[in-house]
């Protein structure tokens, strides 16, 4: 599927629908909105920059235990009920608070996506979507169906024992012990010992033939298709940047704005700020 364009948030709404119409049941989907088209699809712990020869470099000099132990160190007196050996939460609530870590933010909700996609206007956007049913069902035989406590036994010896316990990213739904992870409709996304971008590894995954087993799962589980290759495991929809004013004053008229997104005063005084200024009531 090539990349859709969207210019208004009706537009954005009528494809959501188009795509979820596919199955009975549209509970399938996770999107994940990036403000800049050029940010690959790596959790923060794995991102790269250029040094002053052009090559490559790991954009955190510090290994992942490295930064989450310095994380627990200065973080411990504000989260006092948090036992030191539960590192999993511990990477759940680093990640939070924007510590660089291999979990990626995903969302149930569109329209959330589509405000962060359209958060600097500088660049043009994107909204990833993410078959959720699908990509369990493609990596399914490498991760096992891990599930919970599985999950996050599995990671902390990935982190704190650098032991390559998974391949390939694992979907989970956090406790939500912030308001704001609520607002968002929050979920995340644990990348294994392969660290390549999603869209990489999606492929990988379909062009071994994995793509093709899928139709005995997802008939079952509803999805209406006449063969395999309707189904779209990951896409995208462009923002352009010269329409991100227009969708921000959309989201802004529906109720999707720095107040209810980021519960508090700090969200709050954010979005009196965008909604008085000059620039964004063009």
């Amino acid at each position: 599927m090539g990349i859709v364009e969207i210019s208004h948030v009706s537009q954005f709404i009528q494809f959501v629908e188009e795509n979820n119409s596919k199955f009975r049941r549209n509970q399938h989907f996770l999107y994940r909105g990036e403000s800049k088209h050029s940010y690959v699809l790596l959790p923060s712990i794995y991102r790269k920059t250029k040094d002053v020869f052009g090559t490559d470099v790991n954009l955190y000099k510090k290994n992942e235990r490295s930064i989450l132990t310095e994380f627990m160190t200065d973080a411990a007196s504000y989260i006092s009920n948090l036992s030191i050996d539960d590192l999993f939460r511990w990477v759940q609530y680093a990640q939070h608070f924007g510590v660089p870590t291999r979990l990626m933010d995903w969302t149930s909700n569109p329209l959330v996506a589509l405000f962060f996609a359209c958060s600097a206007n500088q660049e043009d956007g994107r909204v990833y979507i993410l078959n959720s049913l699908g990509f369990r069902l493609l990596t399914e035989g490498e991760i096992n169906c891990m599930e919970g406590k599985i999950i996050k036994d599995e990671a902390a010896k990935m982190i704190w024992d650098s032991e390559n316990t998974f391949p390939y990213p694992v979907l989970f739904k956090p406790f939500y012990f912030d308001r704001r992870m609520q607002a968002q409709s929050s979920q995340f996304m644990v990348w294994g010992y392969k660290n390549n971008p999603l869209d990489e590894l999606v492929n990988e995954l379909e062009l071994g033939g994995k793509k093709k087993e899928l139709t005995k799962y997802l008939e079952p589980s509803g999805i209406e298709i006449e063969c395999v290759e309707e189904i779209d495991i990951l896409s995208e929809i462009c923002v352009n940047s010269s329409n991100k004013a227009q969708i921000q004053r959309e989201l802004d008229n529906i109720g999707i704005n720095q107040a209810t997104l980021f519960p508090g005063l700090d969200g709050i005084g954010r979005s009196i700020e965008w909604r008085n200024n000059a620039s964004n009531t063009k």
